[in-house]
């Protein structure tokens, strides 16, 4: 029974053109509502549409919303080796003009979903006019994280982060990536940080105090390797900002919708 309604599903999307060939296998595309720019949204690591919540659906309310899975996740196929933010951005590139998608487009990455979202915007200055970042990677997030971790453990995350994951995204290549890629133009930018602590008071468990002081400190350090942004902190929220605290996202991007809006029509 399960299998025959992964069958209908797939054939449903495939229907409906929400399954696109991208080269040889299909990714998962969504999109809901109409207007200008296009929010192109790109998830964390392992992360399928569903890690953004009520956010698109509210979106939609006011501007043509995008969502994707990356190869592997949700419904979309598997897709070539190795995977870095570089295939990642050459596939999410192939999968906008398939989809008949153009720009102005206003990209939002969560997590890893910031490393694909800085180097598409990087390769594609004339079509990217704005972007949001949600506790977005960092170029040098793994090692200094890795150094305040005891040697078995650090041992395990540099793996996992370098490919040993559901994803099998090579994480230290793909900041590799965004660290030699060209400088962005001067869109703007706004970048929300993750305070680490929860709405009952207490921390996050994946985050000690040295590692979330360390996060923050790095997510300032991404303020200033941007050109054009504006730096955030989001009291009461974990990593996942967009599920504890939908309203602040949806009012982050909606204010880039709309500044974005009176540079394209002033």
């Amino acid at each position: 029974m399960r299998r025959v309604a992964y069958k209908l599903k797939r054939s449903w999307l495939l229907v409906t053109g929400r399954l696109i060939d991208v080269g040889g296998y299909r990714l998962h595309i969504e999109s809901l509502g109409t207007g200008m720019p296009t929010v192109v949204m790109d998830a964390g690591l392992c992360q399928n549409i569903n890690t953004w919540g009520r956010v698109p659906s509210e979106l939609a309310h006011f501007t043509r919303v995008i969502t994707y899975e990356r190869a592997s996740l949700g419904w979309s196929d598997s897709g070539p080796s190795p995977r870095t933010s570089q295939q990642n951005v050459t596939e999410l590139a192939r999968l906008l003009f398939k989809a008949g998608i153009a720009g102005p487009l206003l990209l939002v990455g969560h997590s890893f979903g910031g490393f694909n979202v800085r180097l598409f915007a990087s390769e594609h200055p004339s079509t990217v006019v704005g972007m949001v970042l949600i506790d977005s990677s960092y170029e040098d997030q793994f090692l200094r994280f890795a150094a305040l971790k005891s040697p078995e453990a650090k041992e395990a995350y540099l793996q996992h982060e370098s490919g040993a994951n559901c994803e099998q995204v090579d994480m230290l290549a793909s900041a590799e990536e965004v660290r030699r890629a060209a400088p962005l133009s001067t869109i703007p930018v706004m970048i929300l940080t993750a305070d680490g602590i929860n709405s009952n008071g207490t921390m996050n468990a994946a985050l000690n105090s040295e590692l979330r002081q360390a996060q923050q400190e790095m997510q300032a350090e991404l303020s200033h390797v941007i050109p054009n942004s504006r730096h955030f902190l989001v009291k009461n929220s974990g990593h996942f900002i967009q599920l504890d605290q939908p309203d602040l996202v949806i009012h982050s991007i909606r204010t880039m919708v709309e500044l974005t809006r009176s540079k394209l029509h002033p």
